[in-house]
């Protein structure tokens, strides 16, 4: 809102964007890659996951759930 707000009053802001958010607003493909140059530690800890062989809810004892419009929650295990 703030950015929105400068760019309708002519102000100019010194912010600095990373790239994987011009590629989402431009609608690029997004690939792993460009969230490795985002946010390096997250994506390591991602790579981790993906690469363990033992399932992860007996690793780490914890479920994922994502709940979509209309309030369908789905639990990923």
């Amino acid at each position: 809102m703030i950015i929105g707000l400068a760019i309708y009053n002519n102000i100019i802001l010194d912010v600095r964007f990373p790239s994987i958010l011009f590629k989402k607003l431009l609608n690029y493909p997004l690939f792993f890659e460009d969230f490795r140059i985002f946010d390096s530690m997250m994506a390591k800890g991602f790579s981790t996951l993906v690469k363990l062989d033992e399932c992860i809810e007996e690793i780490l004892c914890r479920t994922f759930t994502h709940e979509r419009i209309f309030f369908d929650t789905k639990v990923v295990i």
